[in-house]
């Protein structure tokens, strides 16, 4: 049986599937180890796994401080420069982080790490370990037959792929940029004596095999996606006794007609603006029940009759149960979204949730509101728009079989137990 390191960092989506991998592999007699942040912690130990913080004291207590602060999460909005100011987050801790994963990585056989993890890519090339590449969105390969939002540039397709001189000048410009928001990886780099690999393009990608998981109904293979890439779809998990009565919020959606449910992570859980203050007015105008799904320090007031607020639902329990869900684009959401056929509202804010919207908005299933562009007016007309046009729903519902098939922790184990095959003593 072999030893597996998984190295993520992020929101609990970023994390969330490779605790469905991590099940798979133990079931197979395998041992798994983490290396995450401080605040997930908890939730890996919980299902009884090895695990190691890279951004806090080995000995400090489960309940430290959130990855994301109120202030860096006001900073993060739909420009560009927010999505750089995420990618900048991604280089803190790195040395502490490429530290922690390197004193554990000469006790294991193979190194999974996710695209929020810079640091393990470093560690496999430094220490010549076998490693695994696992992406949770299309946006990951940036590839140029199937190119990303990023802000507009999908837009500028022809034919289904950028025009070669267009894609050379963008993907330069990209990559120059994004050289100079993880320097610190760069001077790793060479304290280490390894040559330079920009680490949001070809440094991330493993020589042996990368796992894709998501759907082919976000993005299928193509042309320019690395070697040794194995699709799994997704994977799809929820902590034990999700599907367990949800007390009083059980009571409130037997109680009427289906609620329209509001539910956003990573950044705009940490500062949601006026979010719930633009749900709660375009609810009450149009008048519809609502769920709101918020972290626990939000104050919300007194909500009108139909609208209550939660801090915390599962998304298996409260999704066949929703009219529709108004979310952030983020992947795993929208892996639920899709799982339990429910047509959507996307208002992404930052990275890849713009190019997850539009993915999703092409399957004929979602409506997408930018985050920036969201208020009361906007959202009660993109509301109406969802729910008096059939078609989303139909679209929905259509996608959710393909969804109940997918895989993707089983495939993803298959995939490291291959490479383990390789890398083990007969």
């Amino acid at each position: 049986m072999g030893r597996i390191l998984i190295a993520t960092r992020g929101s609990f989506g970023d994390f969330q599937p490779f605790l469905a991998i991590a099940d798979q592999l133990s079931s197979r007699g395998h041992t798994v180890v983490f290396v995450t942040n401080q605040h997930n912690v908890e939730s890996v130990r919980k299902r009884g796994f090895e695990t190691h913080a890279f951004d806090a004291p080995y000995s400090a207590a489960p309940q430290a401080p959130r990855h994301e602060t109120d202030t860096y999460a006001r900073t993060v909005d739909g420009s560009g420069k927010g999505t750089w100011r995420v990618l900048s987050r991604l280089t803190q801790y790195l040395g502490a982080e490429f530290d922690v994963i390197a004193r554990l990585a000469p006790s294991c056989d193979v190194l999974v790490g996710s695209y929020t993890s810079l640091a393990l890519p470093l560690v496999a090339r430094s220490l010549k370990r076998t490693w695994v590449y696992a992406p949770l969105a299309p946006m990951a390969f940036l590839s140029r037959f199937d190119p990303p939002y990023l802000h507009g540039i999908r837009r500028w397709r022809v034919g289904g792929m950028l025009p070669a001189w267009l894609s050379q000048c963008i993907f330069a410009i990209f990559r120059y940029s994004a050289g100079l928001h993880v320097l610190g990886h760069r001077r790793l780099e060479r304290r280490l004596g390894l040559p330079a690999l920009n680490p949001v393009f070809e440094g991330r990608y493993s020589p042996v095999c990368n796992l894709a998981l998501f759907s082919p109904l976000m993005g299928t293979p193509q042309p320019d996606w690395p070697a040794n890439t194995v699709q799994c779809g997704f994977t799809q998990y929820e902590p034990a006794g999700s599907e367990t009565d949800a007390g009083e919020l059980a009571e409130f959606m037997a109680a009427g007609p289906a609620p329209v449910v509001f539910t956003v992570g990573g950044v705009a859980r940490a500062d949601p603006g006026d979010f719930y203050r633009y749900a709660i007015a375009a609810c009450a105008a149009m008048g519809l029940r609502a769920v709101l799904v918020k972290k626990s320090s939000l104050d919300l007031g007194t909500l009108p009759p139909g609208i209550v607020a939660v801090n915390y639902a599962s998304h298996a329990w409260l999704f066949p149960r929703a009219l529709a869900i108004v979310h952030h684009g983020g992947i795993g959401t929208i892996a639920k979204v899709l799982l339990h056929g429910k047509p959507s509202l996307a208002v992404p804010r930052a990275l890849d949730q713009f190019d997850n919207a539009a993915r999703m908005q092409a399957l004929g299933c979602m409506r997408v509101l930018p985050f920036s562009k969201l208020n009361a007016q906007r959202l009660q007309s993109e509301l109406r728009a969802l729910l008096g046009d059939p078609s989303y729903a139909q679209a929905a519902r259509a996608v959710s079989p393909t969804l109940a098939r997918e895989r993707g922790a089983q495939a993803a184990a298959d995939a490291i137990e291959a490479l383990l095959t390789q890398t083990l003593p007969r």
